[in-house]
């Protein structure tokens, strides 16, 4: 599973969510194959990581995604998985940018 909020992780991503909430999982990615796209592997994914954050005891799934460069793909799976925009930033030192969001289980 992915980072729960007192793992031993200290990237910047990560402390902005813990800043923000107190019991959530953060998960820094999932990259898939172009040619496993479309056959609802992803989705799977997502709904179990939704089941395995709630049986932690935790109430949020925390996740960024590029803004710049941009990610059009992920910014619309994500919001046909229900994340909600709660911030964004441009990483310190980089021209990157992201949008954090979030999905309550």
């Amino acid at each position: 599973m992915g980072e729960k909020q007192d793992a031993d992780y200290d990237g910047v991503n990560i402390q902005w969510f813990r800043s923000r909430f107190s019991r959530f999982v953060y998960i820094d990615r999932i990259i898939g194959a172009e040619s496993h796209q479309g056959f609802g592997i992803a989705r799977r994914l997502y709904l179990d990581l939704c089941e395995r954050t709630q049986a932690a005891g935790a109430e949020t799934i925390g996740w960024e995604v590029n803004l710049m460069p941009s990610n059009p793909g992920s910014n619309a799976f994500h919001a046909r998985m229900r994340f909600n925009e709660v911030g964004q930033v441009t990483l310190p030192g980089t021209s990157k940018k992201v949008r954090y969001l979030t999905r309550k289980v």
